[in-house]
Parts: structure tokens; C-alpha cells; sequence
């Protein structure tokens, strides 16, 4: 009898642990970070691209019907900021809005890494909506494709974490999908050059005089590396800020453009750069 009695007691103590433990969902409904509401929620199905974009499509939640996937950039925004998503499994992937070739870019939350995976395969989905704040004087950015519009050309600003060959390089902007168009392309130097802060300096033996001069007119994103840059574009540079353009130097070179060194120069085209894709805005 005291053997059974002990039995149930361990029992319900495995089963009000499980209880306590088993819902990893986050208290509140919604997390807010800067201008994008995210429904917090762990998922209870898979879903292919087309399957999850109807279902948040068609989603009602907390008051609102607007909701919508997000881009890559909003994912590893919440992956970064919000605790909860440590919570979920390692080895779960979301799929954002973004498509290029019948692929979508995917986020693991757990650990921000991303990806292309095709959009029949079945993955997490996480819903969006994007709160109506203006201000003037800021950059004009699409959220959904991060686009940042500078007189007639538009930019790509995003996490750039792929490095590319020349003509990788330039077979990504090509094929590239964004913000619902499909014109983009690699930039020339000299649209790269519109984006400095500074005038940016060739690559020769007065170089390093330049630099130590003129560092202190670089901004710092949140790893406190420099870049001369203005400060909206500096968050999504990744190390040094080194970018093909799509202009040649000499046989087999293609210009770079060094937005933490403020310089240009030229690289044999099989060296892996970034790449940042520019389309001429339409009338």
C-alpha cells in the first residue's frame, strides 16, 4: 500500500512537471520590436511556402486581419531580441517572404542562421504585421523587401551574410525577387560610391595616411565596427563591408568597393565578396 501510495505521488509529480514544461509559448500574444508586430507562437504544423503565406494571409489575431510573412531581415530581428525564441527547436526554419528561382529564404530563429530552401518543402511559419509609422526625415525603406531608395536608383539593404565570385555575384542580382520585382542587378562602383559618406579613395600608398585621418567620420553599428556609411545601412554590413561591382578594372579583376577602409581597388574575379543588387526606380 505505501508502495503504491508512493508511486502516484511520483506520478503526478512527473506529470505536473511535464505540464509546467511542455509549453514553451511565450506569455504575451504579441512581441513589438520597432515597426513590426510578431504573433508569438510555436507551431504546431508544417507548412509548405504557398500554405503558410495563405495562412497568414487569412490569419485574425489580437484584433487585426493584416498579417503577412516577414522578410528574413524581420526573423533575424526577432531571433536577436526576443528571449522566448531560444525556447523553440534547434532545428526548426521559417520561412520569410522573400523568394528567388522557386527557393524562399529561411531562418533558423534558435540560432539566426538563414538559407534558400525549395517552397514545396514543408517548414515553421511565423506571421507578421507592420505598424504605420512615418517619419519624414528617415530613409524610405520597404520592410518587406528592405529596400532603401536613394534619388532614381534602389538599393538592397539587408543582412549580407553570402559572399560571392564576380559572376556569382552577378547571376544573384539577376535572379533576384524583390519587393515584387525582378529587374535588379549588380551595382556599378559608382552607385556603390553614391552611398559613402566620404569621397572614396583608390587603393595606393596614401591610403592609410587618408584613413587615419578621416576614421573618425565613420559610424559603428552594434558590434562597434566602422564603416563610411550613413548610419542605416551600417547594421546589416558584415565584416570589413567588402562588395563587388559591376564594373571591370582589367583582365580578369572586377572593382570593390571597402566601406569600412573607405577605399576602392580591384580583385581577381574568383575572390568571394558580397554582392548588393540596385534597380532604376519606374515612373
Amino acid at each position: 500500500m505505501i508502495k503504491e501510495a508512493i508511486f502516484i505521488l511520483i506520478l503526478l509529480g512527473v506529470i505536473l512537471h511535464f505540464n509546467l514544461n511542455s509549453n514553451p509559448n511565450p506569455i504575451e500574444p504579441t512581441t513589438t520590436i520597432e515597426d513590426t508586430m510578431y504573433k508569438n507562437e510555436f507551431p504546431s504544423q508544417s507548412r509548405t511556402y504557398d500554405e503558410a503565406k495563405a495562412y497568414c494571409q487569412n490569419l485574425e489575431f489580437s484584433g487585426y486581419q493584416d498579417w503577412q510573412l516577414p522578410s528574413a531581415v524581420e526573423l533575424d530581428t526577432l531571433s536577436r531580441n526576443a528571449p522566448w525564441v531560444k525556447n523553440i527547436q534547434k532545428n526548426w526554419w521559417f520561412w520569410s517572404s522573400e523568394t528567388r528561382r522557386g527557393r524562399s529564404h529561411i531562418v533558423y530563429l534558435h540560432s539566426s542562421k538563414s538559407a534558400y530552401h525549395y517552397q514545396t518543402r514543408n517548414g515553421m511559419t511565423l506571421c507578421i504585421r507592420r505598424l504605420r509609422i512615418f517619419d519624414k526625415n528617415a530613409p524610405i525603406v520597404d520592410r518587406e523587401a528592405m529596400i532603401i531608395k536613394k534619388g532614381n536608383i534602389w538599393y538592397q539593404n539587408r543582412p549580407f551574410d553570402t559572399k560571392y565570385r564576380w559572376q556569382e555575384a552577378k547571376d544573384y542580382c539577376t535572379a533576384l525577387e524583390l519587393g515584387g520585382d525582378g529587374d535588379w542587378r549588380l551595382a556599378t562602383i559608382e552607385e556603390l560610391k553614391a552611398l559613402g559618406n566620404v569621397e572614396y579613395q583608390d587603393f595606393n600608398g596614401k591610403w592609410r595616411s587618408w584613413y587615419e585621418a578621416n576614421k573618425h567620420q565613420q559610424n559603428s553599428n552594434a558590434q562597434q565596427k566602422g564603416f563610411f556609411l550613413p548610419q542605416e545601412w551600417v547594421e546589416n554590413m558584415r565584416e570589413n563591408g567588402v562588395f563587388w561591382s559591376a564594373t571591370p578594372s582589367s583582365q580578369g579583376h572586377a572593382k570593390i568597393i571597402h566601406f569600412h577602409g573607405g577605399l576602392i581597388a580591384g580583385h581577381n574575379k574568383d575572390v568571394k565578396n558580397h554582392a548588393m543588387c540596385v534597380r532604376l526606380k519606374r515612373k
